[in-house]
């Protein structure tokens, strides 16, 4: 049992420090992106809290890809330094050896999981319907063409 703490608690530093390392990269390219289409007017504290603030939802979207090299971080780490090796010599088998690392990782999608039907949920809530969300893509989408055509005729 300590052996399963111990591997999740590695499995769980793995993450953070990918975690942190991919939330600060989307920050910056975020705050590049906002910086390059607002005003001189507007101060770099508000363009940072706007980077911040659309963060998650780039970060959400890149969840998987933080999770699979987390979990390639643990393993690699766990192989340098003989510790998998110790573990199955010493009677666990592969499986239950992975049994932490697996149920952290399934604890992280199912609160994912709750993020996304709960966010869904309150369009819902809000009067948002399927029809009502499409209208406003397919507004969006004639809004950016009326704007690439304008930019092309400068």
């Amino acid at each position: 049992m300590t052996l399963h703490y111990y591997f999740s608690s590695r499995f769980l530093k793995s993450f953070s420090a990918v975690f942190a390392v991919f939330f600060v990269f989307m920050l910056l390219i975020d705050l590049v992106n906002q910086m390059r289409w607002l005003d001189d007017s507007v101060s770099f504290r508000n363009v940072l809290l706007l980077a911040t603030l659309n963060t998650p939802k780039s970060i959400y979207q890149i969840l998987p890809l933080i999770m699979i090299i987390s979990a390639v971080l643990l393993f690699v780490n766990l192989n340098k330094s003989n510790e998998f090796i110790i573990a199955r010599s010493s009677g666990q088998s592969s499986l239950t050896t992975l049994a932490g690392p697996i149920l952290i990782a399934g604890l992280f999608g199912v609160i994912g999981l709750g993020v996304l039907f709960l966010r869904r949920g309150k369009q819902l809530e809000n009067g948002q319907d399927f029809a009502e969300l499409r209208g406003q893509l397919a507004q969006m989408a004639s809004q950016s063409n009326e704007l690439q055509r304008l930019i092309a005729e400068q």
